[in-house]
């Protein structure tokens, strides 16, 4: 009986210990949201017109970045300021603007029409910045090779590129089976907990 209470303790710590992983995770994400957004306003603001665009991408990629050094879930899974502020136009378009006024921003319609026009002049002057370094390097010669009529290095470019999305595809699978499997052991934990749970309460409640 022992042994039983004991294991799941044990299972239980587990399943708290992964709920409190979640919740952390939405907290940062919630927090990046908050403080960019934030950000996001106050430099696509009004006076937006009197800023050059470098200047006005610049103010927005020095946020991302000081935000990405103590915010776990920018350095995890945001890539570049861009993701961002599509999620942000992305909210907008959605009906979400009571979620982005709750967190400071006063006129999301506002800011939304100013992102896309900085969103557009972004991918002009970085239409490879959202890659990989070297897939963005790959892209870079290719669009050189491709500028300069250079028939040669643009069909070895070519060949690499095919290599790595065959390589991209098959990680992509593999990723894949794992978060099915990892989902498929977590659905077991619980079910284990919540059995050996009240295995180990119900001879509790009828013990005379």
């Amino acid at each position: 009986m022992l042994t039983l209470l004991i294991l799941a303790v044990i299972l239980y710590a587990g399943f708290i210990s992964a709920y409190m992983y979640v919740f952390l995770r939405q907290r940062d994400r919630r927090i990046a949201h908050k403080r960019f957004f934030t950000a996001l306003s106050k430099i696509l603001d009004e006076k937006t017109e009197e800023k050059s665009i470098g200047q006005t991408i610049d103010e927005i990629h020095l946020n991302f970045k000081k935000l990405a050094e103590y915010n776990g879930y920018i350095s995890r899974e945001i890539r570049t300021p861009q993701d961002l502020i599509e999620t942000f136009v992305h909210l907008v378009d959605t009906g979400r603007e009571d979620y982005l006024k709750n967190m400071g921003v006063e006129n999301p319609s506002a800011v939304r029409e100013r992102a896309l026009r900085i969103l557009g002049a972004m991918q002009v002057i970085s239409p490879f910045s959202r890659l990989a370094p070297e897939e963005a390097n790959t892209m870079s010669a290719l669009d050189q090779a491709v500028q300069t009529n250079d028939v040669v290095p643009s069909k070895n470019l070519l060949h690499q590129l095919a290599g790595k999305f065959e390589l991209s595809y098959a990680s992509a699978r593999k990723l894949e089976n794992e978060k099915r499997i990892a989902t498929m052991v977590s659905v077991i934990g619980v079910v284990l907990t919540t059995v050996f749970g009240i295995m180990g309460v119900v001879p509790l409640l009828l013990r005379p």
